[in-house]
């Protein structure tokens, strides 16, 4: 079940800063980086995803991963991914240098 906790937005800074108002400001920060570190529930209409690993290998179990065939995987507990080996081949003429 997801806990939706609305945002606190900072507010309009004053003409002045003063030391209350800069403890105010860090206690607000510090709650955002409190409440993003827990591992809750996401609700979202659409994702985007950038960028993702083309292997499992070295993956946290509950990570994801896409194959070459643009399956998305999810990396469960007692999964074993093997690394993957690439091999260049360069072509050209043996002979002395």
């Amino acid at each position: 079940m997801a806990i939706r906790v609305p945002a606190a937005g900072l507010g309009t800074p004053p003409e002045q800063y003063d030391r209350d108002y800069m403890l105010g400001l860090v206690r607000s920060l510090e709650m955002a980086l409190r409440q993003a570190a827990i591992a809750t529930d996401i609700v979202a209409a659409t994702v985007t995803v950038i960028s993702m690993p083309r292997s499992g290998y070295g993956l946290q179990p509950g990570s994801l991963w896409q194959d070459g065939e643009g399956v998305i995987h999810i990396v469960r507990v007692g999964d074993v991914y093997l690394p993957s080996l690439r091999v260049r081949v360069q072509r050209g003429v043996m002979g002395a240098i």
